[in-house]
């Protein structure tokens, strides 16, 4: 970017621009906030922006931008939060959890009500109030649910499905566990991570290492669980390698290619990359295995439904039909594929069991 406005910078002394270029230099400042993706003195990525923004019924930027800033000031994750936000507001909306207990008014949470420009705006600007309000109950522990929110989806499942039992029994709703509306990937006995803002089925993994990309997380494909195996450790070894330099992972696309041969040229060395990222992978396995760490198999029929749903949506007919006619068992076989394999390429023992 920098390199193309000193070009353009160039041309101009030169006499030699257009009116593309005269515009350009004349909002260089402007140019370079979009580029490095700023807004308002804040980086803007899609992430936070999604989970705080539609994923919450907010589809309007500038309200969405207010809740971004308000839960960045409170030192919340952004994505996470936004996730955890708009599992409650879930709750909220199908009666599992009642606005006097969370402290907050029910949200607007039915697409019908979005049908209109003026419905958008006015029901962004509702819900998007309702975030910061809930985002200041977490933060400070202002009520017990506060506290309860305070621990995760995971682990407030755990005492929401202990402490609401009753109420799960006298429902009539399709799921029986307030973890089944949460979208989480578990870890050992209580962690937890949200997923990336993407339907790909990668991300819905539990593999070793969360919430950095190792995994294949292509929206839109159905593979076989092999294949996706595969492709997700192919992406965790070039990952590690390029984070592990220092390098910026938006650069990997031309710098993995040549990563090796620039290594050599800097060190005068054969350093073999690919061997101490498997072995980092390996280590931080036998770390992970000795604090009791594992890969439970998926407890939220929400993320269930988004892996089996996508068969059919991304045209895996074959699949689709596995699990039309086998279910979870089919499911669980899938699930169980990808991991063994990834175990054995990885040379580690992460599988389900």
């Amino acid at each position: 970017m920098e390199l193309t406005l000193y070009k353009a910078d160039e041309c101009y002394k030169d006499g030699l621009y257009d009116e593309a270029i005269v515009i350009a230099l004349e909002n260089r400042d402007k140019i370079r906030d979009i580029l490095n993706k700023y807004r308002k003195g804040l980086k803007v990525d899609y992430e936070p922006y999604e989970a705080n923004g539609p994923l919450l019924g907010v589809f309007d930027l500038y309200a969405t931008d207010r809740i971004v800033h308000k839960v960045d000031a409170l030192g919340f994750d952004a994505i996470e939060f936004g996730n955890l936000a708009s599992w409650v507001f879930e709750l909220l909306d199908v009666g599992l959890l009642k606005p006097e207990e969370v402290g907050i008014d029910k949200p607007i949470f039915d697409i019908l009500d979005y049908e209109t420009d003026d419905d958008i705006l006015k029901n962004s600007e509702y819900n998007g109030k309702l975030v910061m309000e809930l985002a200041e109950i977490i933060a400070f522990n202002k009520n017990e649910m506060g506290k309860i929110l305070s621990k995760g989806i995971r682990k407030a499942s755990m005492i929401l499905n202990e402490k609401f039992k009753e109420r799960l029994k006298d429902s009539n709703l399709p799921f029986n566990k307030f973890n089944d509306y949460g979208v989480y990937v578990p870890f050992g006995e209580q962690g937890a991570i949200s997923p990336t803002m993407y339907w790909a089925i990668g991300n819905f993994m539990p593999y070793i290492i969360q919430g950095k990309y190792l995994t294949y997380y292509q929206c839109g494909v159905f593979l076989e669980p092999e294949e996706l195996a595969k492709l997700s450790v192919e992406r965790a070894i070039e990952e590690i390698t390029i984070e592990n330099l220092g390098i910026c992972r938006f650069h990997r696309k031309w710098i993995y290619p040549i990563i090796k041969s620039l290594v050599r040229e800097v060190t005068l060395e054969d350093i073999d990359l690919d061997s101490m990222a498997y072995k980092l992978i390996k280590d931080i396995t036998t770390y992970d295995k000795k604090l009791g760490g594992y890969p439970p198999y998926i407890e939220s029929h929400r993320v269930k439904d988004l892996i089996v749903a996508g068969a059919e949506e991304f045209g895996n007919d074959e699949w689709a039909l596995y699990f039309e006619e086998e279910g979870e068992n089919k499911l669980k076989e899938y699930l169980r594929r990808v991991m063994d394999e990834y175990s054995n390429l990885l040379g580690i023992d992460w599988r389900i069991e």
